[in-house]
């Protein structure tokens, strides 16, 4: 029979436990564990917790999450892998494998630093960026989501790409890119299959479909910022569909240049559309 523990003060358990609920610290070792919610540094190893809420500091070491929230730096050593892990706070890991990797809640308010950072290696089926975050870790995401101010140095490569906030970054290199765009973001390449900065709110097929720890309705929600004008150097894909864009070059198959546009030079392969509220100095089919 699993064990329950109700803790108050220092505890270490070990074994199959079923529930644990504890104020003060916790370390575990050799432990699977049902549900474990502690109010307090974790220390943890060569376990398994199938439902882990910590409010404190996580030390971890070559332990598995099935689904994992945590307000308080998490420290991983080794090789973890969970399907669901939300961390508000710092994040560092050998090498962390999720299926959802988030980096904060709803709502959530940070004193100090004004952005979360993770370091280590990560990689996820989808990771969701709901604070201010700076990505400069060794990264293998196939979707990013990000409804805050997203921060990278250099290139971002990924699957899809879908940004309802500023952006900082050299480019983006995805199948399908979604940007809204705004004056405060500092964006220079954008290269794609589908390509898609407009300021109708980009919650299409593709995105509907991702694997993502909120439901599509938060997103349709999301308060969006006002609208401005975008610059960018280059944007270049298959199926390109823009608008409050200032650009030097637009290069695709499919180009439709929206409202509000300003573009030095467009060319296109296959069709073209464009608004009269834009401004092209060159257009050429290729």
């Amino acid at each position: 029979m699993k064990r329950n523990y109700w803790i108050v003060g220092d505890r270490s358990i070990s074994g199959k436990i079923g529930k644990v609920k504890a104020a003060g610290d916790v370390s575990a070792f050799d432990a699977d564990i049902a549900k474990l919610h502690v109010a307090g540094n974790l220390d943890i190893a060569n376990s398994f917790v199938q439902k882990l809420r910590a409010a404190g500091e996580v030390n971890a070491e070559d332990t598995d999450f099935g689904y994992c929230k945590a307000a308080g730096d998490v420290n991983i050593k080794g090789i973890s892998k969970a399907d669901t892990f939300v961390i508000v706070g710092d994040l560092s890991a050998d090498l962390l494998e999720c299926r959802l990797l988030r980096n904060a809640s709803k709502g959530t308010v940070r004193t100090g630093k004004n952005f979360f950072e993770f370091s280590g290696s990560f990689k996820a089926e989808t990771f969701e960026s709901l604070f201010a975050f700076r990505l400069n870790c060794k990264y293998d995401f196939k979707n990013i989501v990000t409804a805050a101010e997203f921060f990278y140095d250099g290139v971002l490569e990924c699957e899809n790409f879908y940004s309802f906030n500023v952006i900082e970054m050299e480019g983006v290199n995805a199948e399908k890119i979604y940007i809204y765009p705004s004056s405060a973001s500092k964006l220079e390449i954008a290269t794609g299959t589908n390509i898609n900065i407009s300021t109708t709110r980009g919650l299409d097929r593709v995105f509907k479909s991702l694997p993502k720890s909120l439901s599509n309705a938060y997103y349709t929600r999301l308060k969006l910022l006002p609208v401005s004008i975008m610059t960018l150097i280059s944007i270049e894909g298959d199926n390109i569909n823009i608008d409050h864009v200032k650009a030097d070059r637009v290069s695709g198959l499919n180009v439709k240049i929206g409202d509000l546009c300003v573009i030095d030079r467009v060319e296109y392969k296959g069709n073209i559309e464009v608004s009269e509220k834009a401004i092209i100095n060159e257009v050429i089919k290729l």
